[in-house]
């Protein structure tokens, strides 16, 4: 099951996507006007996410909170 993080429109003619599926941050972007359209998109496991987000925040306390979101975000 998915989990939206955000989602909105690219101007009129497209439209965003980024959430947590399957153990993956999944990023889709599509636009599409006059008869042509094209999509693209990127999926990065969770846990590098995580751990990049832990190697840019200095301290340790943090790491907790990080580790417990992750653990939540593997079971959806």
């Amino acid at each position: 099951m998915p989990n939206d993080i955000v989602e909105g429109k690219v101007g009129a003619v497209g439209e965003y996507d980024v959430k947590f599926e399957d153990g993956k941050l999944v990023a889709d972007v599509g636009v599409g006007k006059f008869g042509v359209s094209a999509q693209v998109g990127v999926a990065i496991e969770a846990a590098a996410v995580f751990a990049a987000i832990k190697k840019a925040i200095p301290g340790t306390i943090d790491d907790l909170v990080l580790d417990a979101a992750l653990a939540l975000i593997m079971k959806l």
